[in-house]
């Protein structure tokens, strides 16, 4: 097992950080604190992933998996009300409201967001469906993503031996 986390730490890390950045059910949490418990769990001597590159690596897969889902919006995002099985978890008016609430609150929205683990996804996914600017969830969320990834990881380095 030890030889197998030392060479998957990162990519198993990564996968995980992209899965849950594109919708999956695992809250993105988990991977970044597991990235801190590995950067500061050791065998023979030896960390599996060293906390300088985690920290770095960890924010891109976590800004590329809410980019996926601002891409999949900004692609499909009107189609969603069009489509049966889709059609009650969001529908035309629904999705006004939503534009609504963007073109008032529209930054705000995108930096709360990544504080907010349910919400995540469907923010992201509606920011590229209502084609809001790829600079501004860049600004907004890649600010926000600054101040939570460093920290889960953070958490998870430091408390690891307490696990």
């Amino acid at each position: 097992m030890d030889t197998f986390l030392l060479n998957f730490s990162y990519p198993g890390i990564l996968f995980l950080l992209l899965l849950a950045g594109l919708g999956a059910p695992i809250p993105e949490d988990i991977p970044l604190l597991l990235g801190g418990y590995l950067c500061a769990t050791r065998a023979d001597g030896q960390a599996f992933a060293q906390l300088y590159l985690m920290i770095p690596l960890t924010l891109l897969a976590v800004l590329a998996g809410d980019c996926s889902l601002y891409c999949l919006g900004r692609r499909y995002g009107h189609h969603v009300p069009r489509l049966p099985l889709l059609r009650r978890f969001l529908d035309s008016a629904q999705l006004e409201r939503a534009q609504q609430a963007f073109c008032k609150h529209g930054g705000k929205t995108l930096f709360i967001g990544r504080f907010l683990p349910g919400l995540r996804a469907p923010i992201f996914f509606t920011a590229g469906t209502f084609k809001i600017p790829m600079w501004k969830l860049f600004a907004f969320d890649g600010s926000a993503a600054l101040i939570s990834v460093p920290a889960f990881v953070l958490l998870g380095w430091f408390f690891a031996d307490r696990i």
